[in-house]
Parts: C-alpha cells; sequence; structure tokens
C-alpha cells in the first residue's frame, strides 16, 4: 500500500484515497500514520 505523505497533512481530518479505500486521517506518531477506516484502526508506516 503506497502512500504519497506529501499530500497528507499530520493533525487534519483530511481524506485520502489509497487502493480505493477512504481513510480518514486520524492522527500521526513518528513514521506511522494512524487511520479510521469503518470503524477499525489501520496503521501504515510511511518512510521519510
Amino acid at each position: 500500500m503506497l502512500l504519497d505523505s506529501a499530500l497528507v497533512k499530520p493533525m487534519t481530518s483530511v481524506k485520502k484515497e489509497v487502493t480505493g479505500m477512504r481513510l480518514f486521517l486520524v492522527t500521526t506518531t513518528n513514521n506511522y500514520y494512524h487511520f479510521h477506516v469503518k470503524n477499525q484502526l489501520i496503521i501504515l508506516s510511511v518512510d521519510k
């Protein structure tokens, strides 16, 4: 799963389309992006 970190702003409620799934950005912790998808917490690792 690829994620363009340049299009994601930390600590906002922006929506990102990743592999056809609508992800709601919740928060960021170091190099990890936490997404809330349909009542499930998805943690994506982002290389910086």
